[in-house]
C-alpha cells in the first residue's frame, strides 16, 4: 500500500493534477472504497493485494494529492504553506478522531 500511495502522490500528481480536485476527491473515494471492499471479500492474497495494497492506496495518495492541491489554490494566496499543511495535518487526524475506539480483547 505504501509503494502504490508513493507513486500515486508523485506521479500521479503529474497524470492528474490537470483535474480539479473536486474530481480527484470523489475519484479516490470510489476507489478506495472498492479496494476495501475487493479486499474484504475475495477471500484469497491476491485479493487482498490488488484491493488493499494497489487500489486502497492509490486511493490514498489521491486524497493526498487532492489536499495538497486545495492548499497551493488561489484562495489560500500569500498563505499556501501553512494552509497545505493544516490539511495534511487534518487528513492525518481524521482516523484518529473520527475512527470507532478500540477496545482490548475482553474489555
Amino acid at each position: 500500500a505504501t509503494t502504490f500511495f508513493t507513486f500515486s502522490s508523485s506521479l500521479g500528481l503529474l497524470a492528474l493534477g490537470h483535474l480539479p480536485a473536486a474530481a480527484l476527491g470523489p475519484a479516490a473515494l470510489v476507489l478506495g472504497g472498492a479496494g476495501l471492499g475487493l479486499a474484504g471479500a475475495s477471500g484469497s492474497l491476491l485479493g487482498l493485494r490488488v484491493g488493499f495494497s494497489a487500489m486502497f492506496g492509490a486511493a490514498n495518495g489521491m486524497g493526498h494529492g487532492a489536499a495538497m492541491l486545495v492548499g497551493q489554490s488561489p484562495v489560500f494566496r500569500g498563505r499556501q504553506g501553512a494552509a497545505t499543511g493544516v490539511l495534511l495535518a487534518c487528513r492525518a487526524a481524521g482516523p484518529l478522531l473520527l475512527g470507532p475506539p478500540v477496545r482490548p480483547p475482553g474489555g
